[in-house]
C-alpha cells in the first residue's frame, strides 16, 4: 500500500495547477491532476483525470473511486467586463467553475478525507474588488464564506481548509 500523501488538483494542465501539481510531486506526493487537455506531467506518481469541469453533473461520479489527502481546487477562468457591458454568461461560467466544481468536489471528498486532511481553494487577491472585475471578483471572495463554514464543520477531523490568493508576478522592463 502506498502511504504518500495523495492530493488531488483541478487545472492540472497549466498556470497555478501545473505549477502545484509539481511541486507536490517534487515533495513526494501522488497526484490526480483534473484537467480537459493532458497535463504536461510524465511521472510514475501522477495520474490524469481528463474532466471538463463545466460538465458539473459527472464530477461526483468521476471522483467517486479517489481518496485523497487533499484537495486543491486551482482551475479557474478570467472574464473581465465593466458595468453595462457585462456579459452575464461569463459570469455563470465563472461562478460554476471556482464556486459550484469546488462544492461539489468538496462535498463529494470530504468525506473520506482522513483527519488531518486538507482543503486547498486557489482565489485571487482581486476577491477584495478591481474595477471592471466585478463578476470574477465576487466567485474568488464566495470561496472565503465556503472556506471559513467548511473548516468550522471539518475542525472536529482536523481537517484545514484554506484559501489561497496568489500574486501576480511583476515582471520588471
Amino acid at each position: 500500500m502506498d502511504r504518500r500523501p495523495h492530493a488531488l488538483v483541478t487545472g492540472a494542465s497549466s498556470g497555478i495547477g501545473a505549477a502545484i501539481v509539481e511541486r507536490l510531486l517534487r515533495d513526494g506526493w501522488r497526484v490526480t491532476g483534473i484537467s480537459r487537455r493532458p497535463a504536461p506531467f510524465d511521472h510514475p506518481a501522477f495520474d490524469h483525470l481528463s474532466l471538463d469541469l463545466a460538465e458539473v453533473g459527472g464530477i461526483a461520479n468521476a471522483v467517486a473511486g479517489i481518496a485523497p489527502t487533499a484537495l486543491v481546487h486551482a482551475a479557474g477562468m478570467l472574464k473581465v467586463g465593466g458595468l453595462g457591458s457585462l456579459d452575464h454568461d461569463d459570469g455563470a461560467a465563472m461562478w460554476r467553475l471556482h464556486v459550484d466544481v469546488g462544492e461539489r468536489l468538496a462535498d463529494a471528498l470530504a468525506p473520506h478525507l482522513p483527519n488531518g486532511g486538507r482543503i486547498v481553494l486557489i482565489s485571487s487577491r482581486t476577491a477584495s474588488g478591481a474595477a471592471g472585475r466585478g463578476q470574477y471578483a465576487a466567485t474568488k471572495a464566495a470561496l472565503v464564506a465556503l472556506a471559513r463554514s467548511w473548516a468550522i464543520e471539518l475542525a472536529p477531523r482536523g481537517v484545514t481548509v484554506n484559501v489561497v490568493a496568489p500574486q501576480q508576478p511583476r515582471h520588471r522592463c
